[in-house]
Parts: C-alpha cells; sequence; structure tokens
C-alpha cells in the first residue's frame, strides 16, 4: 500500500501532469471537425448569443420576450464563451474555418482542464502513477470523448464541478480562507452553467461530517469559512449572469421549481421497454453508468468500492480522499432518482461522475499492481504479467475508441452485447450525431429540388445545402429519421421504428447496426 503521504507539485511534476491532457488536446484538435452539432446545440448558442449581442440593449425584458422559463434559466456562463469563441476564431480571425467547429474548441478546452484536474487529485494523494492512470482512464472513456467535442452544457457542468470540488477539499484540508473564497468562485461560476451545482454543498458537508474530529470551534470555523464562500457564489453569480440582478430571490426560486416541474415525457428506449420520460424506473443512472463504463473499468471500479470501504474502516489515512470520492459519486445520480425528474440520453446528465470513476478506477490498479507485487515479491513474472494486462486493456480502449470515431457517444459495453446489443435495449444516437455524415450523402447524392421530412424535427442541426433541398411535412420525396424511442409517437407511418417496413436507401451504420436512416417515397 503506498503510505498516504501528501505530494507536492512542483515544476517538473507539472511537466509531466500535462502530458495526457495535452496529447489529448492534440488529438482532438486534428478532429474536431469530424464531429457536427447536437440536437441541444441551437438552444445554448442562443442563449449565449442573446447575452453576448443583445443583452445590454434588451435586458430582462427582451429576455423573457424571447425564451422559454426552461431555456432562460441554463445559466449562459459557458453558453456565452462558446459564442465568442465562434465570433473570434472564425467570423474575426478565421482561425477555425468551420463554424460548427468553432463553437466546439472551448469544450475541448475545457474537456482537457477535467483530465488535468484528475490528475492532480490522485497526485496529490496517492502519488505519481495513480494520477497517470486515473488522467489516462478518463483520456480514453468513450462516451467523454464523445462529449468532449460538442456538448456545450454538461461537459461544461462536469469540469467545473470538479474544480469547484478540488478548491473545497483542498480549503478544508488546509483552513486558507483564500481557498474557500477561490472555491466559492468557481461554485457561483458551475451554477452559472447548470443549477446540478448544488449537489456541491451537500458533498462538501457531509464530507466535512463524516471526516472530521468535531469541536464546537471547528464546527463553528468550518460554518463561517463555508458561507463565506457562498456569500462569494452568490456575487459571481450576479456578476456572470445579469438576469439574477433582477429580483434576485426570485430568480432562484424561479430556477428551481423550471427544473423541479420540467416535464419531458417522450418516449426513450430503456432494457428493451419503451417508457415516458418521467416513468423510467429509478435504476435508471445505475444501470446506463454500468452499460456504456468499458469493462475494464467497470472491473476496477466495483473493485475499488469494496477497497475503498476496507480502506477507510481501517486507515485514517485514506479516510479523507476516498470518502470523498465516494461522495461524489453518490450524490449526483442519487439526486437525479430523488428528484424524480425525466430520465433520458444515457449518462448525459450525470457525467459528473466520470471524473470521480477515473480517479477510483487509476487509484484501485495502482493499488491491485503493488499487492501483486508484494504477493509474489520471490517472482515478480506475475506482476510484470499484470502490467501487460492493464496496459492490453488501456490499449484495447485506445483501439475501440479508434474504430468508433466519431461516434463514441454511442458506446456500448459486452453486458449488452456491444453496440449491436444495445440496438433494440436503448435508445442509440440520442443527440443526432450522425445527422452531419447523413448531410454529406444527401448534398453528394440526392438530386437538387429534393423535399425531406425529418418527423423528429431536427432540421436545426441537419446540414443539407438549402440553396438544393426544402425541408417540408408533407408530400415529401425522402425521410429522415434518428433512430431513438421518439420515433414510436412521432413517425406513426411506422409500426416498429427499429425495424421499419420500408428498405432505406441509406444508413448511417455504427458496427453494422443503424443508427439513422433515410427512406425514399
Amino acid at each position: 500500500m503506498i503510505n498516504g503521504k501528501m505530494h507536492r507539485i512542483n515544476i517538473k511534476i507539472l511537466l509531466l501532469s500535462l502530458l495526457i491532457p495535452i496529447f489529448f488536446f492534440l488529438i482532438s484538435l486534428c478532429t474536431i471537425n469530424d464531429y457536427g452539432e447536437t440536437t441541444d446545440e441551437k438552444f445554448d448558442q442562443h442563449i449565449g448569443e442573446f447575452y453576448y449581442n443583445q443583452w445590454k440593449e434588451k435586458g430582462a425584458k427582451g429576455l423573457e420576450q424571447r425564451f422559454i422559463p426552461l431555456q432562460r434559466n441554463y445559466g449562459p456562463f459557458f453558453d456565452k464563451i462558446a459564442v465568442s469563441s465562434n465570433d473570434i476564431l472564425y467570423k474575426k480571425l478565421n482561425i477555425i474555418r468551420n463554424p460548427v467547429a468553432s463553437y466546439h474548441f472551448p469544450v475541448i478546452i475545457i474537456s482537457v482542464i477535467a483530465i488535468w484536474i484528475v490528475f492532480v487529485f490522485s497526485y496529490y494523494n496517492w502519488g505519481l502513477i495513480p494520477a497517470f492512470l486515473s488522467s489516462l482512464t478518463l483520456a480514453l472513456l468513450p462516451r467523454f470523448i464523445g462529449d468532449s467535442q460538442n456538448n456545450l452544457k454538461d461537459i461544461p457542468l462536469m469540469t467545473f464541478f470538479s474544480i469547484s470540488l478540488l478548491l473545497y477539499y483542498f480549503s478544508i484540508l488546509k483552513n486558507k480562507v483564500v481557498l474557500y473564497i477561490l472555491a466559492g468562485v468557481f461554485l457561483g461560476l458551475t451554477y452559472a452553467i447548470k443549477i446540478n451545482a448544488l449537489i456541491i454543498i451537500p458533498i462538501v458537508t457531509s464530507w466535512f461530517l463524516l471526516t472530521t474530529k468535531l469541536n464546537l470551534k471547528k464546527f463553528i470555523n468550518f460554518i463561517i469559512r463555508f458561507c463565506i464562500s457562498i456569500l462569494v457564489a452568490f456575487y459571481t453569480i450576479l456578476v456572470v449572469w445579469p438576469y439574477y440582478r433582477y429580483n434576485v430571490l426570485t430568480r432562484f426560486l424561479e430556477t428551481f421549481l423550471t427544473f423541479k416541474n420540467h416535464v419531458w415525457n417522450e418516449y426513450i428506449l430503456y432494457l428493451g421497454q419503451l417508457y415516458r420520460g418521467h416513468e423510467v424506473p429509478w435504476h435508471y443512472p445505475i444501470i446506463m453508468f454500468g452499460v456504456t463504463t468499458p469493462i475494464f473499468y467497470l472491473f476496477f471500479f466495483i473493485l475499488g468500492i469494496f477497497l475503498s470501504l476496507y480502506l477507510i474502516k481501517k486507515s485514517l489515512t485514506y479516510k479523507k480522499p476516498l470518502v470523498f470520492i465516494l461522495l461524489w459519486l453518490i450524490f449526483p445520480p442519487l439526486t437525479q432518482i430523488i428528484s424524480r425528474s425525466p430520465m433520458y440520453d444515457g449518462i448525459r446528465h450525470f457525467l459528473v461522475i466520470l471524473p470521480p470513476m477515473s480517479i477510483l478506477v487509476g487509484f484501485t490498479v495502482y493499488q491491485f499492481g503493488i499487492s501483486v507485487k508484494k504477493l509474489y515479491k520471490k517472482n515478480l513474472n506475475a506482476y510484470y504479467f499484470f502490467i501487460l494486462i492493464i496496459s492490453i486493456g488501456y490499449l484495447n480502449l485506445l483501439l475501440i475508441n479508434i474504430f468508433l470515431h466519431p461516434y463514441q457517444i454511442v458506446y456500448f459495453n459486452e453486458l449488452t452485447g456491444g453496440i449491436r446489443g444495445a440496438y433494440n435495449k436503448f435508445d442509440l444516437d440520442y443527440w443526432g450525431s450522425s445527422l452531419k455524415e447523413a448531410a454529406e450523402w444527401v448534398n453528394n447524392n440526392l438530386p437538387s429540388g429534393s423535399k425531406i421530412y425529418m418527423p423528429l424535427h431536427m432540421e436545426h442541426h441537419f446540414p443539407i445545402d438549402q440553396s438544393r433541398f426544402s425541408f417540408v411535412n408533407e408530400n415529401a420525396d425522402y425521410k429522415v429519421n434518428i433512430i431513438r424511442g421518439m420515433l414510436y409517437t412521432w413517425d406513426p407511418e411506422e409500426k416498429d421504428y427499429l425495424y421499419p417496413s420500408r428498405k432505406p436507401i441509406y444508413s448511417v451504420k455504427i458496427d453494422g447496426v443503424s443508427v439513422l436512416n433515410i427512406f425514399k417515397y
């Protein structure tokens, strides 16, 4: 076992910590044009565009006239960054020549930071090798890669959520007011992305109460400093979210009630059955995490849970970081289950658990290796064999990502029989990632003047040449279907959207499985 000594980051370690993030950044930059828009991108871009271009002129009244309550209660902080990236990198400097990619560039940056945050936490608590393993684990996670290019909401939330928690972790360990203030700033920024930032508060308070030998002085000291950080978060929200400057308490209540009462009652395919969004069984987050996490990771993750409980009970040295990680893993999906909010789109709504999962996997792999080395110290062949197996595991994931590219978001593990087995059990391309490839086929193969019908009405991010083609709701020449549960009601022409009666003239296929079909009338 490692001795649990806290490790400081010097210049040499800082440079080493950047190796995997920089490598991830360079690959992402090379592939930035391979990813299209997601269904929600225009939703986010419009919010950012309003605050970037129109807020000074139209203010709160213009915002309320322009957007429905749900849209205006998503924080604009990162949306504004994405819009400014498009404005500067594409429109003004023309450094990025693809307008879609210019919105995605900040998401890549923030994904890189998430990988680095994982390294920092692991290194501080356990050392260099666990830190490398943890950051590599996140960098090769297919679902993370799939979102790291074009998820303008959940990836930024995940990263700022992680930075906030890391700062609170150091704040309490070092008992420094300046760290509490900095943590409060990032808590406010996280809230200005999405209300899920509030989950940070019970994670931090629970961790303090569970790992601190309490006396009145310590408790009062924590409460005062934590309240200071909350106050800082409050003012940070006012700075980066102008709408909150108007009737501020009403704004908080409005945001809370908007998400609490949010209705999304479309059909999703889950475990082979169609459910409305509010009818999805409570175990959805657990099952979806289980079937979208590589088996290699899942094995060490489950082993890590048991190892953590053992070490927490046995050693005070491991208690603080491991309890922190477990609370970070538990609270986000638990909140979603308890809140009874609609559940859909796989693990997208709780991506915030990917960093602690990666940390726990990296820690467990290292601990397992150390145990093998000690057990067979007279014959290191078993240890070298373990290293070989782990290396093969990570290499296999690299190859899987290359094979799936750019559809890592559709990854399913062997528990479902892979993507082929998941086809009639779960929604695959829930965000329309395949529309970019389909649009390229349409532009190159269909005759000019063709009329196209999209039952799911994703025309806003189907980049066909609209000087040659038009979208219609009737008398169409062609129909484009993204295969997901919503088609059950949105495309009444098909009794079974998974196995359509009409043969498609073109399909976007991943591992031999169709995620999008184009039909000719």
